[in-house]
């Protein structure tokens, strides 16, 4: 509580000068995760949800990314992609973020029988970047334990006729 300005400026300039010698710098972190179905089936709408964390002093979230890949890893994305594609990914979703965390979601509806890897990526107004990608590549973080799933999605099941239904 100050009485007059020189009041003020006296103790910012003794805080300033005469403070501590330490200053401590609380490191911006990102983290991300993502969750839904394992397993589908060729033409299922399959629905992830992903949750984007940043900390740090004045640091907030501010995109998240949910992209699609063969688990083999095939480069080009083998199969047709709704989005854009990035060497062996699909992306599913690409969504602004704000405030220190924040939730997105992407539907996917496969077109092929095959095993895939869907990840999430998460980016913060520090410039951090973190992703559910195996082999980091340069400036990028891993997101954390739940970064990335492993879906199966198996063949439209064979609707012959069966003596059941009648030749």
């Amino acid at each position: 509580f100050f009485f007059n300005a020189n009041d003020a400026i006296d103790t910012v300039a003794s805080a300033l000068f005469n403070g501590p010698d330490i200053i401590i710098i609380v490191p911006s972190e990102l983290s991300a995760s993502i969750s839904g179905p394992s397993t589908g089936t060729v033409g299922d709408n399959l629905t992830y949800n992903a949750i984007v964390n940043a900390t740090g002093t004045g640091n907030s979230v501010t995109r998240g990314e949910i992209w699609v890949s063969t688990l083999r890893g095939d480069d080009p994305y083998p199969y047709s992609c709704p989005n854009v594609t990035s060497g062996p990914w699909c992306n599913i979703a690409t969504a602004p973020l704000s405030g220190i965390s924040d939730t997105f979601s992407g539907l996917w509806t496969p077109n092929d029988a095959d095993t895939y890897n869907i990840i999430v990526q998460g980016f913060d107004s520090d410039g951090n970047q973190c992703t559910g990608v195996n082999t980091l590549p340069p400036g990028w973080s891993d997101c954390g334990a739940s970064d990335t799933i492993n879906v199966t999605i198996n063949p439209t099941p064979n609707n012959a006729p069966t003596l059941a239904n009648g030749l």
